[in-house]
């Protein structure tokens, strides 16, 4: 089996590629079984060294109930990041270059837009289903599992999640008894990275789309491919997207429609925007305010601006950087890193330290 990501488990429940895992706290016992950790039973709290040294219906667990709920509760927070595919604004590129389904390691253009409008609407699976009533957009999964009968395997299977298709790219042989193609894609140099698209890594994505199972063409297919590696993940791709202004260039029409960009997605609470950097010798800092439609300053004293008249700041020897970050992350970023409610110029000017709570104007 290829190993599954821990990115993006929330609200996904079951795990694991059989589905045999209720949720994220059923793994405790793997940290004794495959990792050798020394566990404590789970009802007695026996030393043990597996399930075996245990009172019958009891499990050999490696962390304790509270610690293993810490590790789920900080494990649910981790995220995809943005799928670099796509723009900043959270479109698809036209077209995207992906293998052909003869094979020989020749490429053609796939359309994701195209792709993505064939996985949402047309039954391609035996002309019945969908690729969306399995593959769940957002996140390219459900809570089910498949029958793996209907699929050729020996056991049902979880539905595999869509968001790290990009990921596997490089393995993208071809092979006659899968489908009809070039012979000379296996083992050839250019065949060493990726992984394969189904539980144990032995099929290419290329050989998957082409799988009798499915009612499509090869143009259909390629375009699939290129929505495959375009599919959304939960993290916009404004988020780390980054504008850098100088007095030479605070104008420049391109990077201004870039901002603008930013705070659209901002406007649309797929990101905050936070600008950094100096003006007149001094550090600053802003956060944009979507409610006020303006960037709130890093100091009490000083105003808030609109995007122009920040810009407008901008002198010879300054500069500001504009940054995509993560929705709820922009005012600990932008303008209070120490989460206080005291804003960090502020801080600076009192001699207190912005980067630490206990450590503010008022002592406290």
């Amino acid at each position: 089996m290829t190993t599954q990501t821990l990115r993006g488990l929330e609200g996904l429940e079951p795990f694991h590629w059989r589905g045999d895992r209720e949720n994220f706290q059923a793994f405790n016992p793997a940290f004794v079984g495959l990792m050798g950790m020394q566990g404590t039973c789970s009802v007695s709290g026996a030393v043990c060294n597996g399930g075996g040294d245990c009172p019958a219906g009891q499990s050999c667990r490696g962390l304790s109930l509270a610690d293993m709920d810490d590790y789920t509760d900080f494990i649910m927070t981790v995220r995809f990041p943005p799928n670099p595919f796509r723009g900043a604004n959270d479109t698809m590129p036209n077209s995207i270059s992906v293998p052909e389904q003869t094979g020989g390691g020749a490429t053609t253009l796939g359309f994701p837009n195209t792709g993505q409008t064939l996985f949402t609407g047309s039954p391609l699976d035996a002309g019945v289903f969908t690729c969306n009533q399995c593959h769940l957009l957002p996140t390219g999964t459900t809570t089910n599992l498949f029958n793996g009968n209907a699929e050729g395997e020996s056991q049902d299977f979880k539905i595999p999640h869509l968001r790290n298709m990009y990921e596997k790219v490089g393995f993208g042989v071809i092979r006659p008894g899968l489908q009809s193609g070039d012979p000379n894609n296996i083992g050839t140099t250019s065949q060493r990275s990726g992984f394969g698209f189904i539980h144990d890594g032995s099929v290419s994505l290329t050989e998957f789309l082409a799988a009798d199972v499915f009612n499509s063409n090869d143009q259909q297919e390629e375009d699939l491919f290129a929505f495959m590696l375009a599919f959304p993940t939960e993290t916009a791709p404004a988020v780390g997207a980054q504008v850098t202004l100088n007095f030479g260039n605070k104008n420049d029409s391109t990077l201004v429609s870039q901002i603008t960009t930013l705070i659209a997605q901002a406007e649309a609470a797929k990101c905050d925007v936070i600008v950094k950097g100096v003006v007149g010798g001094d550090a600053k800092g802003y956060v944009y305010d979507r409610a006020a439609n303006d960037f709130a300053p890093d100091a009490i004293l000083a105003d808030p601006l609109t995007e122009a008249a920040l810009r407008a700041t901008i002198a010879s020897g300054d500069v500001l950087t504009y940054t995509g970050v993560p929705p709820g992350a922009g005012v600990r970023m932008g303008i209070d890193r120490d989460r206080d409610t005291f804003l960090d110029h502020t801080e600076e000017v009192l001699g207190t330290d912005p980067a630490d709570p206990n450590n503010n104007p008022w002592g406290f």
